[in-house]
């Protein structure tokens, strides 16, 4: 649902609950193959991602 990118190459991406009621849905990319990010939270729906910090 929402993409968010870092000039050093980590970007993160962000949906929504799946319908069974789980976990949002966040991944991390590193240049290296996407991973699910763990969360503890259950029925709540991440929608929207941004990343702060300087730039090179």
């Amino acid at each position: 649902m929402s993409l968010a990118a870092q000039p050093d190459g980590h970007a993160w991406a962000v949906g929504p609950a799946w319908a069974d009621g789980g976990s949002s849905v966040v991944l991390h990319w590193d240049r290296t193959p996407w991973k699910q990010v763990s969360l503890n939270v259950v029925r709540t729906a991440t929608t929207a991602v941004r990343t702060e910090g300087r730039l090179p």
